[in-house]
């Protein structure tokens, strides 16, 4: 097994799906939950695989099959963040971002969204408008956030109704500015979502 990281992450992926199953107890979805997480741990520690490290990251903060402990998680999304995965350089950038998480960082923040952005992160390049419009991190320039708000839109990101935009939710919420109908889709799932190029968007704020 420590030498397929990638037949690890497919079953883990599995073994999530089963819990979905209505009539599952308890037990039984904590007990696959925690066979995912040991599979992706192993992945993660076994391979040089940056989706490894960004998917173990996100079991650790939205505690699936371990305990939620936000420095680990901190800490794998660094390690895949440096090795050009542009959705963990997205997520480290939302940690440094938000307050009361790790470290408010809008300087580092912003590095590690234009970084995310240049992978071609759709989310990544909405925040970079943000930013420049709204001087987070940065000076103010409407011109070049104008050019990451037309590549996000161009890339499918299209919540971008509000015209100055720099409304109010923005501050808290700053990919969240459209209300949209919830995904019928269990809690413990939403980690797929976050790993695949859907269209739906993930429901937690980092």
């Amino acid at each position: 097994m420590q030498k397929h990281p990638i037949a690890q992450i497919t079953l883990a992926d599995v073994y999530l799906r089963m819990t979905s199953e209505p009539n599952s107890s308890k037990e039984f979805k904590d007990n696959f939950n925690k066979k995912a997480f040991m599979l992706i741990y192993c992945a993660a520690h076994n391979s040089e695989l940056s989706r490894a490290k960004y998917i173990l990251a996100c079991y650790y903060l939205y505690n699936i099959g371990v305990e939620k402990d936000i420095h680990k998680a901190f800490h794998y999304f660094s390690l895949a963040a440096n090795q050009g995965n542009s959705k963990a350089q997205f997520k480290l950038a939302m940690l440094y971002y938000e307050e009361n998480i790790i470290e408010n960082n809008p300087n580092k923040a912003f590095k590690l969204f234009r970084r995310s952005a240049a992978n071609g992160f759709p989310r990544a390049q909405y925040m970079m408008a943000y930013c420049l419009y709204n001087s987070v991190g940065t000076t103010r320039n409407i011109k070049e956030g104008k050019r990451f708000r037309e590549e996000a839109q161009k890339n499918g990101y299209d919540r971008l109704e509000d015209k100055e935009f720099n409304l109010p939710q923005l501050i808290s919420h700053p990919y969240n500015t459209r209300p949209r109908k919830k995904p019928n889709i269990p809690q413990h799932l939403i980690i797929l979502l976050i790993d695949t190029q859907s269209n739906l968007i993930y429901r937690h704020p980092i």
